[in-house]
Protein backbone atom coordinates (compact mmCIF):
# COMPACT_ATOMS: atom_id res chain seq x y z
CA UNK A 1 0.00 0.00 0.00
CA UNK A 2 2.84 2.40 0.92
CA UNK A 3 4.29 1.95 -2.61
CA UNK A 4 0.45 2.63 -4.31
CA UNK A 5 0.31 5.66 -2.31
CA UNK A 6 4.19 7.28 -3.24
CA UNK A 7 2.93 6.52 -6.90
CA UNK A 8 -0.22 8.75 -6.06
CA UNK A 9 1.56 11.67 -4.21
CA UNK A 10 4.97 11.40 -5.17
CA UNK A 11 6.46 12.85 -8.32
CA UNK A 12 9.13 10.32 -9.28
CA UNK A 13 11.28 13.18 -10.87
CA UNK A 14 11.44 15.25 -8.01
CA UNK A 15 12.15 12.31 -5.87
CA UNK A 16 15.25 11.48 -8.49
CA UNK A 17 16.47 14.88 -8.26
CA UNK A 18 16.26 15.31 -4.44
CA UNK A 19 18.14 12.28 -4.04
CA UNK A 20 20.61 12.23 -7.47
CA UNK A 21 24.25 10.69 -7.29
CA UNK A 22 27.15 11.15 -9.38
CA UNK A 23 26.01 7.66 -11.13
CA UNK A 24 22.80 5.96 -12.08
CA UNK A 25 24.09 3.38 -10.03
CA UNK A 26 24.54 5.19 -7.05
CA UNK A 27 20.78 7.12 -8.05
CA UNK A 28 18.99 3.64 -8.19
CA UNK A 29 20.74 2.82 -4.54
CA UNK A 30 19.68 5.79 -2.88
CA UNK A 31 16.08 5.98 -4.68
CA UNK A 32 16.07 2.10 -2.86
CA UNK A 33 16.82 3.24 0.65
CA UNK A 34 13.99 6.09 0.39
CA UNK A 35 11.37 4.34 -1.55
CA UNK A 36 11.98 0.16 0.53
CA UNK A 37 12.98 2.08 3.71
CA UNK A 38 9.79 3.93 3.62
CA UNK A 39 7.44 0.91 2.30
CA UNK A 40 9.02 -1.31 5.18
CA UNK A 41 8.79 1.23 7.87
CA UNK A 42 5.23 1.76 6.72
CA UNK A 43 4.30 -1.93 7.35
CA UNK A 44 5.74 -2.53 10.81
CA UNK A 45 4.03 1.04 11.71
CA UNK A 46 0.73 -0.47 10.42
CA UNK A 47 1.17 -3.58 12.39
CA UNK A 48 1.72 -1.74 15.38
CA UNK A 49 -1.26 0.48 14.95
CA UNK A 50 -3.32 -2.52 14.57
CA UNK A 51 -2.44 -4.71 17.59
CA UNK A 52 -0.08 -6.81 15.54
CA UNK A 53 2.93 -6.11 18.16
CA UNK A 54 4.23 -10.44 18.03
CA UNK A 55 4.56 -10.03 14.13
CA UNK A 56 6.11 -6.38 13.88
CA UNK A 57 8.31 -7.59 16.85
CA UNK A 58 9.65 -9.96 14.36
CA UNK A 59 9.75 -7.78 10.96
CA UNK A 60 12.05 -5.55 12.93
CA UNK A 61 14.70 -7.92 14.13
CA UNK A 62 14.41 -9.23 10.47
CA UNK A 63 15.24 -5.67 9.63
CA UNK A 64 17.60 -4.85 11.73
CA UNK A 65 19.77 -7.53 10.78
CA UNK A 66 19.49 -6.87 6.78
CA UNK A 67 22.46 -5.12 5.33
CA UNK A 68 20.52 -4.00 1.87
CA UNK A 69 18.09 -1.38 0.58
CA UNK A 70 15.32 -2.54 3.06
CA UNK A 71 17.11 -2.75 6.34
CA UNK A 72 19.40 0.08 5.71
CA UNK A 73 16.32 2.22 4.53
CA UNK A 74 14.23 0.86 7.52
CA UNK A 75 16.74 1.48 9.83
CA UNK A 76 16.95 5.20 8.87
CA UNK A 77 13.83 6.18 8.54
CA UNK A 78 13.35 4.82 11.90
CA UNK A 79 16.08 7.06 13.36
CA UNK A 80 13.56 9.72 12.00
CA UNK A 81 9.85 8.97 12.49
CA UNK A 82 10.42 6.65 15.57
CA UNK A 83 8.05 3.80 15.49
CA UNK A 84 5.02 4.20 18.00
CA UNK A 85 3.79 0.18 19.60
CA UNK A 86 1.24 0.90 20.93
CA UNK A 87 -2.17 2.12 19.03
CA UNK A 88 -1.72 6.30 19.57
CA UNK A 89 -1.68 8.85 17.23
CA UNK A 90 0.84 9.38 14.83
CA UNK A 91 1.79 12.55 14.05
CA UNK A 92 5.44 12.82 12.96
CA UNK A 93 5.70 10.19 9.44
CA UNK A 94 7.26 10.36 6.32
CA UNK A 95 3.82 10.54 4.65
CA UNK A 96 3.88 14.61 5.19
CA UNK A 97 6.10 15.44 2.38
CA UNK A 98 9.78 15.60 0.42
CA UNK A 99 12.52 14.98 1.36
CA UNK A 100 11.67 12.20 3.81
CA UNK A 101 15.21 11.55 4.42
CA UNK A 102 17.67 13.86 4.80
CA UNK A 103 19.74 13.42 1.15
CA UNK A 104 22.95 14.09 2.30
CA UNK A 105 22.35 10.98 5.18
CA UNK A 106 21.31 8.76 1.78
CA UNK A 107 23.92 9.72 -0.28
CA UNK A 108 26.39 8.96 2.73
CA UNK A 109 24.56 5.09 3.40
CA UNK A 110 24.96 4.34 -0.43
CA UNK A 111 28.45 4.72 -0.55
CA UNK A 112 29.25 3.00 2.70
CA UNK A 113 26.83 0.20 1.39
CA UNK A 114 28.91 0.54 -2.06
CA UNK A 115 32.24 0.20 -0.13
CA UNK A 116 31.02 -2.68 1.83
CA UNK A 117 29.78 -4.10 -0.99
CA UNK A 118 33.47 -3.74 -2.99
CA UNK A 119 35.16 -4.68 0.21
CA UNK A 120 33.53 -8.28 0.58
CA UNK A 121 34.06 -9.00 -3.89
CA UNK A 122 38.12 -8.51 -2.55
Amino acid sequence: LSHIWMLVNWNDNEVERIYKMSTPQQTALALDLVYEGMAVWASIQYLYQIGESYYATQQEIIMERREDAYGIGYRMYCERYPLRKDCSVLKNTPFGGLPTLEPDDVRSAVMAMLEAESAVGK
